[in-house]
């Protein structure tokens, strides 16, 4: 059995150098022309004084200033290696992030962990490929919303609200997790969490000056109050949540920011809802849903966000190499439609809003039979 192990690991390793190496060269062959580029075009343009979200790139620079602020210190290097580093980056960030998660769950075996990886890389691998290939940031925020949760864990509030914090600065959608806090009564965490994020959003006025009020508002008018955002989504039929169905099924009705604001109301409320209902359970059950909150709040539905279903995939399948549950019919009746829902969408769209539920309730199922004496509680 050792030994059918080991095989099983060495194959897995194998699989997972190919994967990578593959998505390696595609990157090197892109390397002047993904959104990586823009970030650096970005962080150039607030270097010299100009207006970071207007570059000309044709990948434009969505976020607040202070990812490209970051950035700053690597416009000096030569583009590609940058490129390089940020691709290796990004492959360590994913290891790193499903280690975390494999040694989380008390009843796995760590002898499995390649095979878990390799699995969980052939299921996500159309995101991962998109993320890696396009030089995405949605690695670094899963890595970020992580560490965060490693931290709270430790009870070091002030690490957590600091990488929570880089987070939510970075891209805002993690600004989905403070709820999960809301909901633990951590509301000095909370405030902890916001004065850092304000301080992050600051911080690029060093190199701005004042200039800083004038990018933001930018930012808002172009980024945040857009009316044409539906758009993208209701021509490709890809959709993550109710103002894509509704722009989708009835667009009159759609009415902007204003619809996705409900929405968010709407989507907080069902997760306060589901975690009162399984409160019992720990916080690292409840922790990988939010990423599938941030889907379910995105005003964009584009392919390299469904990379924030790795953490919950990652725990799927951990659960599913685990020796207290094995899976029954309804588990894999659950992963085929979540297989099948992944295939369908490279022709209709749509399939990725049935991939999303899928996985949220397989997910859902999994951790309940696994924390079965606490449920039942």
């Amino acid at each position: 059995m050792k030994l059918h192990k080991k095989y099983l690991e060495l194959i897995s390793v194998c699989l997972l150098i190919i994967i990578f190496s593959i998505l390696f060269i595609q990157t090197l062959h892109r390397y002047d022309s993904n959104d990586f580029t823009s970030y650096l075009l970005s962080s150039k343009a607030l270097l010299s004084g100009s207006n970071p979200y207007i570059t000309g790139s044709p990948f434009s620079y969505i976020y607040p200033l202070t990812f490209a602020f970051f950035l700053i210190p690597f416009t000096a290097l030569p583009e590609l290696i940058t490129q390089i580093v940020w691709f290796i980056f990004n492959v360590w960030m994913l290891y790193y992030s499903a280690l975390f998660l494999m040694k989380m769950e008390n009843n796995f075996l760590l002898e499995y962990k390649y095979s878990v990886l390799a699995i969980t890389a052939v299921i996500l691998l159309n995101f991962i490929q998109n993320n890696l290939v396009n030089a995405q940031v949605n690695i670094l925020i899963v890595f970020l919303c992580i560490q965060f949760f490693i931290f709270y864990k430790g009870d070091k509030n002030n690490l957590s609200a600091i990488f929570l914090a880089m987070a939510i600065s970075i891209k805002i959608l993690p600004v989905f997790i403070l709820l999960f806090l809301l909901f633990r009564n951590k509301y000095r965490h909370v405030l902890q969490t916001m004065l850092f994020t304000f301080l992050f959003l600051a911080i690029p006025a060093i190199v701005t000056g004042d200039k800083i009020i004038a990018y933001y508002i930018s930012y808002f008018n172009n980024v945040i109050c857009v009316h044409n955002i539906p758009a993208i989504s209701f021509v490709t039929g890809m959709i993550f949540n109710l103002p894509g169905l509704i722009g989708l099924i009835y667009p009159a009705f759609f009415n902007g920011m204003i619809t996705y604001l409900l929405n968010f109301i709407l989507v907080a409320f069902l997760f306060l809802i589901l975690f009162y209902y399984y409160r019992r359970l720990n916080d690292l059950s409840l922790f990988p849903l939010l990423f599938i909150g941030f889907l379910l709040i995105s005003p964009i539905s584009e392919t390299h966000h469904l990379i924030f279903l790795f953490p919950c995939i990652m725990i799927i399948i951990v659960n599913f190499f685990s020796k207290k549950n094995l899976p029954d019919y309804s588990d894999w009746t659950l992963i085929s439609f979540i297989i099948i829902s992944i295939v369908l969408s490279k022709f209709i769209r749509f399939f990725y809003l049935i991939f999303i539920l899928s996985t949220l309730f397989l997910y859902i199922k999994r951790i309940l039979q696994e924390y079965s004496p606490i449920a039942d509680e």
